[in-house]
This record gives C-alpha cells, structure tokens and sequence, in this order.
C-alpha cells in the first residue's frame, strides 16, 4: 500500500471503486488513457513563467494569463516568488528578475485562478513549480494556500523515490495539486517539497541559436525519477550593468514546432524516460500540446490554444526608456517596442514561390540566376517553358492570403479567382497528379538533413525588409493543413531580399535556403509565405518527398 495513501479498508474500497469508474467515463487531464498512469509516466505541458503574462512588456514569457492557460491544456506553471514590495504587508509577490522589471502581482491572485479551475474540473492534476528568488520560508506559502483554500487540493509524496499515484487515483482522493519549491522546503510543510529531491532539469539558459541540450543541469548530475525539460530561448539585454535574458516571442513559431520536437526525441534517447514536464514560453505559439499528446502516447484532442488580440504598444515606451537608459541596446529595444504597433503602407505586391529545390552549379556559390544553378522542384501544377517572373497577368501566380483572417483562408490557392494555367495548388491525389503532367514542373525529393533552396522573383520588392516563412507539415486526412498548422511547423525564415542583382527589378531572382529537419520520412506539404506588410500576405504550395538517410 503507497504510504501516501494510509486509508481505512472501507476507504480504499471506496477509492478503488472511484478509481475504476473514472477510468471508465472518465477522462484524465483530458485523456482517458492517463487515468491509469502514474504521476511520474505521464508528460504535462508547461509555461515557464506562467505569471508573466503582461503584453507587450519587455520580461513577458507568455501572452495569455494563467486563467486562460488552465484553460488551453496547460497543466503544470513555474512561478517566481519574491518579497512583497514597500508598502505590502506580507502577500507574496511573483514577479520576473525584479518587480520593477515584471511585475505578474500576488501569488494568491495566481491561486485564486487556479482554484477555480480546480473546482470547475474535477478531473484535472495541476503542477506548481516555484522558484524561490526572495528566500521565503515555507510557512509563508502555508499561510497563502491556506487562506485561498488550495490546501486540501495538496497531494504529499511522502519519498522521493517511493511509487506515485495513478492520475484517477489523484482524482478519486482530490489530492490532484502537487507543489515543489526550489529551495527553503520545510518537513513542516510536506505537501511543498524540495524539487529537487524528486525532479532534475536539463539546461534553463538557452541563448537563441544554439543546440538545445539533453544534460542534467539541476541536481548537478545527478538523475531523478520525473524530469523538467527547459525548452525556451532567449536573447541578452544589459540592464544598468546586469546581463538579463530577454524572452524570444519573434521566434516562438519555430522553437515550440519542429525544434522542440526534434529537442524531446533527443532527450528522450538520452535519458531514456519521458520528459515530465515540457516548458515553454508563449505556449499558444507552435505545438506544444501536440507534442505533449505524442510523449504520452495518445491521439491529440485537437483542442486549439487561445490566440492573443494583437498588441499595439502606445504607452510603455517611456517607462522603457527608464529602464534602459543606461543600456547600449536601448536604442534597439525601444525602437522596436514603438514598430510593434506600427502598419506600413499597403503594397500592392506580385512575387510567388518559383523553385523549391534550385541546385547551385558552383556548391561554394550562391548565384540565383539561370547561370547559376538549376531547379529540381517546382510548386504544384507549376507550367514550365516561361520567362522568370512573367506569371503574372490578372489574376497573378502568386495568392493572397485574407489580409485581416489569414487563418481562415485557404492555406494554398485553390484557382478559383481566376484562369491562369497552374494556378490551383490545393492538394492533388495522389500527390503526383500535380507534377509531370501537361508541362507541369517536377516534385521535390529529397532526404533528412539535406539542404533545400527555394528561388523566387524580387518583382521590384527585393529591397524590402520583409521574410520569408517557410512551413513543413505533414496534410491531415487527405487534406491540405490549415493555415494554423502550418504555422505551428515553421522550419525557416529567410530574408525576401536575398537576391543576385538588384531587388528594384521584376525579374531579379532571390532566394534562401534551410535544412531539411530530422524526422519521419514520407510526403510533406511546404508552404512558402511572404509576409509584404502588417497582415498581407502571399502563399504558394508544394509537396516534398522526405527519404531517410
């Protein structure tokens, strides 16, 4: 019998019997297959920072509050702690780095909403993880818990390295929040344990463009039985004198898809369990539930995350300047806190994908003329036998996506506003039908880990400081993917204005090249979107046949 669960024989007849009836109408963590997983089996979607939910403020780490978090499917929140502030007479404080930075308020604030969503889903296991930046003693959080009334949701584990309850059974007893602190655990205080007793993390510094390491971190070297997998970059900003990591929201899309993928399969091999808890940073980006459904090995409900009112940023700049006045990035930063809600002109625009896989013929090379290399894939039912640039009569090659609801237009052109040749690229099956066939280019194939270069006309935007999204992703039941699917699984961004000659002219040919990622082989569909202006945006679809190494 678990010492966790020292109950009488009428008791545990009980749970038994409450156990094995949620196991049969019940779900768990919104999955019927996690009733019958221990704590420690089963993999829970994470934000790191979850109270730092200001928009638009320099420390944010996510966009949505906790309410809304709960809410999506996430199922574990890290919360810094900090001494209450001048003035404030003993409440607990969550802030980010400093207060003065990050202020996300009071930790029974935070419990509040979790309480609530406690109470209104009863089927729901909740981690915390607190960070104790401000050294506060256990009983302070005692005090905070019992005025809230979450202690009677703390589960205690009693040792580190005895068997965890099943999920129903968590359920069945209530005992469904389980709480671990960093440092200043107390034996008085036993459902708030020592993390690390219990938990290791791999790395939590990730500067932007490097590896994403599979290492213990924290115990240091030493491996326990659930671990924290730490999956969120950040940048460097020198804040009178102090180097401070700045969250990356620019580059969510890609870190939360394709990169974490990639990162739980290596950490998986590594240390051959499953990552317990998956952190992240603006978690509504990228597929972070997804990812958490696979690692637990069940069907993804297809619940979509809550995606945030787009910010415009009118008031901060001056308490920025503030801030960073003593700051050699200051200039940068504030500029880009004032473009955030910046709309540029709209421009009427005309470029399409041309090429999905241009062979340089001098490899050390980079030429995107004729001269200069080849195409070995083209877009679907893309016509042969004409001059660079010159598709582009009324209506053009190109497709352009619904400037204000992007999401909810055709991800690729379905040729139905206009008659030119090959300009429906919805899916075909079976994949072939669209390439070889009337003069039509050939599909790409290629392997993991292979380079693909795509080509494209400049059509006298190649001196635009504009990008070039590129996405991967597998079609769902014989269907192209949505738009927020593709979006979900971005594997590059690359300049629009790479170009060989001068961006001014229609037919200047640009473009930009990126790693075909590691993963299952078999047909993928790519999407190729260029962002022109603020919510104007211009697709074109192809297929790629991914092979093995």
């Amino acid at each position: 019998m678990r010492p966790s669960f020292a109950l009488s024989a009428a008791t545990a007849l009980l749970v038994s019997s409450l156990v094995h009836t949620s196991h049969a109408q019940q779900l768990c963590n919104g999955y019927a297959e996690l009733c019958a997983k221990s704590y420690d089996k089963v993999a829970f979607a994470t934000t790191h920072n979850a109270f730092a939910s200001s928009a638009g403020a320099l420390g944010a780490n996510q966009n949505n509050d906790i309410a809304i978090q709960l809410k999506d499917g996430i199922r574990a929140l890290m919360l810094d702690s900090y001494n209450p502030p001048t003035g404030n007479t003993g409440e607990i404080q969550l802030c980010h780095t400093a207060c003065t930075l990050l202020d996300g308020g009071t930790l029974s604030k935070a419990l509040e909403q979790i309480k609530k969503f406690l109470e209104n889903n009863p089927n729901e296991v909740i981690t915390i993880f607190f960070e104790n930046a401000g050294n506060l003693a256990a009983s302070q959080f005692q005090t905070v818990y019992t005025a809230v009334g979450m202690d009677k949701y703390a589960h205690t584990q009693p040792t580190a390295s005895g068997t965890w309850p099943t999920l129903g059974e968590m359920i069945a007893t209530g005992k469904r929040l389980v709480s671990f602190i960093d440092s200043g655990a107390d034996a008085n205080v036993p459902w708030l344990m020592s993390e690390y007793d219990y938990i290791f993390e791999t790395p939590y510094s990730i500067p932007r463009d490097t590896p994403y390491p599979c290492t213990v971190d924290r115990p240091k070297d030493q491996r326990r039985q659930l671990y924290v997998l730490n999956h969120f970059v950040s940048g460097t900003l020198n804040l009178n004198g102090q180097a401070i990591d700045v969250p990356q929201p620019g580059l969510a899309n890609v870190t939360n898809a394709i990169d974490l993928t990639n990162h739980i399969n290596n950490c998986q091999g590594t240390f051959l369990q499953i990552p317990n808890f998956i952190a992240v940073d603006f978690y509504e980006q990228g597929s972070i539930l997804q990812a958490t459904a696979a690692v637990n090995g069940v069907a993804w409900n297809g619940k979509e995350p809550t995606q945030p009112a787009p910010f415009t940023n009118t008031t901060s700049a001056a308490h920025y300047k503030m801030l960073l006045q003593s700051s050699s990035l200051a200039a940068v930063v504030l500029s880009s806190i004032v473009l955030v809600g910046y709309l540029a002109p709209v421009t009427e625009a005309h470029s399409w994908l041309e090429c999905v896989n241009w062979q340089f013929k001098n490899p050390d090379k980079e030429d995107w003329t004729e001269k200069g290399g080849e195409c070995q894939g083209y877009a679907r039912r893309f016509p042969l036998g004409h001059k660079f640039a010159s598709m582009d009569s009324s209506p053009a090659r190109h497709y352009q996506q619904d400037n204000k609801n992007p999401e909810d237009a055709p991800p690729c052109s379905d040729g139905k506003s206009g008659k030119e040749k090959g300009m429906d690229e919805t899916l075909a099956e079976p994949r072939d039908a669209a390439y070889d066939r009337k003069n039509w280019g050939k599909m790409t194939v290629t392997k993991v880990g292979d380079q693909l270069c795509l080509r494209w006309p400049a059509k006298t935007h190649g001196n635009e400081k504009s990008m070039v999204v590129v996405s991967l992703s597998k079609n769902a039941n014989g269907k192209d993917p949505n738009q927020k699917w593709f979006s979900s699984n971005v594997v590059a961004k690359l300049p629009y204005k790479n170009c060989s000659g001068s961006g001014s002219k229609d037919a200047t040919p640009c473009g930009g090249c990126f790693a075909v990622p590691v993963r299952a082989s078999g047909d993928y569909v790519l999407q190729w979107r260029w962002e022109l202006n603020h919510n104007e945006f211009y697709t074109s679809c192809a297929d790629v046949r991914i092979g093995s190494k």
